[in-house]
Parts: structure tokens; C-alpha cells; sequence
């Protein structure tokens, strides 16, 4: 799980993961939670003007979209939903195009050759104060694309 989280420090994903095991199973907590996103939506999305045409669009970008190397994207997309109304459904679809979207930017983070941790501390042009120089840096914006890194060191 810590690995498909990727910017969640692993040992505090392991440690989340083995204290609700205990109690609850996993698919209990997603199922709860996505009948509140549902829920959601329904309440704060239902009565916008053409909802339902959004429902449709968000529902046809979520099946559309590639799921390679995105494993909570996949599972999300997997679960059965019981999302009725027109704003359920957006709230659902739009859960799972953000899930889709974070799984995007650790795909890219990794690709670019920073950790996630480097990433969560790079500024615009490196690391921020009060964090020390140690070693290579990268940024997280580049005028070109490179084979070892982005942007300028340091």
C-alpha cells in the first residue's frame, strides 16, 4: 500500500494500515467511504445546471483513462458503486480522475529521477530553506527535458 501512496511516509501508511485492519476490513472503509462521496455529491453537486451531461462526460474520461502503473486508480475504478443520482455519480467520477491524477504525478515524479520525499521538498528552484545542501538537487521546473534529472543543480 505505502508503495502505491508514494508521497505518505511508508512506515506511517504501514502503521494507519495495520490499526484499522484490526478493527475494520479494508474494503468495509473504501465501501464507507466512496456511499460518503456519493452521498456528496448528490447533496452539493445534484442541483447544478446540466449535471447529469457532467456525469456523462467524467464517467466516459474515467473509462478512458489507462490505469498502467495507478493500482489505487485501478481498485477505485474497480469497486462497485452505487451511485444513483446524477451528482453521486460526478462526485464518484471526479474521486477517481483525482486518484488518477496523483497516481500520474508519482509516476512522473519517479521518472524525472526525484523520491517523492525530494519532490515534497523541491521548491521552484530547489530546495528550500532550511533544508541542508546535501548532495544533487532537482527542481520541480525545467525549461527542457534531460536524461539525468530536471532542471539546474546545485
Amino acid at each position: 500500500m505505502a508503495a502505491a501512496l508514494g508521497f505518505i511516509a511508508p512506515d506511517a501508511v504501514a502503521d494507519g494500515w495495520d490499526a484499522a485492519a484490526r478493527t475494520v476490513r479494508p474494503a468495509e472503509v473504501a465501501a464507507a467511504s466512496l456511499a460518503e462521496c456519493c452521498r456528496w455529491g448528490e447533496e452539493v453537486l445534484g442541483d447544478l445546471p446540466r449535471v447529469d451531461r457532467l456525469a456523462v462526460l467524467v464517467e466516459r474520461a474515467v473509462a478512458a483513462a489507462d490505469a498502467s502503473a495507478m493500482p489505487l486508480f485501478a481498485a477505485w475504478r474497480a469497486m462497485p458503486s452505487d451511485a444513483a443520482t446524477a451528482g453521486a455519480r460526478v462526485a464518484a467520477g471526479l474521486r477517481l480522475l483525482r486518484e488518477h491524477f496523483t497516481g500520474a504525478h508519482l509516476v512522473a515524479v519517479r521518472a524525472s529521477g526525484m523520491t517523492p520525499l525530494e519532490a515534497v521538498l523541491a521548491g521552484p528552484e530547489g530546495p528550500a530553506a532550511p533544508w541542508p545542501a546535501a548532495g544533487r538537487h532537482r527542481t520541480r521546473r525545467s525549461d527542457r527535458w534531460c536524461g539525468g534529472g530536471c532542471g539546474p543543480r546545485r
